[in-house]
């Protein structure tokens, strides 16, 4: 699974994206894999499961990133990704140890709203 999120991180060559639509691609997957996790709620913990492992790799590749000494982005942005990656960790532990389908909407958000900043959409 930890593959499945770096392959999505990793299309860019392939599919001629820029590193920050390669992002914004993978966070908007692992929106859609989220949601559609919360809609299937009650018939298939395996894709809740499944859902929240693909998130939660992502976002060890994204705060990986931007820990990284040499990354260019400015200080106080990656400390916010940095901030965020810590929540989205707390949160879906959260969910595992205590699962409600509506707790999924905040990952979601979080997610789509990142992507969307990503794209110069928001």
């Amino acid at each position: 699974m930890q593959n499945a999120a770096a392959q999505a991180y990793g299309q860019t060559a392939v599919n001629g994206m820029n590193p920050r639509q390669a992002e914004a691609s993978a966070l908007m997957k692992s929106a859609n894999q989220l949601q559609a996790a919360k809609e299937q709620w009650s018939q298939d913990m395996g894709d809740v499961a499944n859902a929240l492992y693909f998130n939660r790799q992502l976002w060890i590749l994204l705060t990986s990133a931007v820990a990284d000494p040499e990354n260019a982005l400015p200080v106080e942005l990656r400390n916010d990704v940095g901030s965020l990656g810590t929540f989205v960790f707390k949160h879906t532990m959260d969910i595992e140890s205590a699962p409600e389908a509506a707790k999924l909407d905040e990952l979601i958000s979080i997610n789509r709203e990142l992507a969307a900043g990503l794209q110069g959409t928001a």
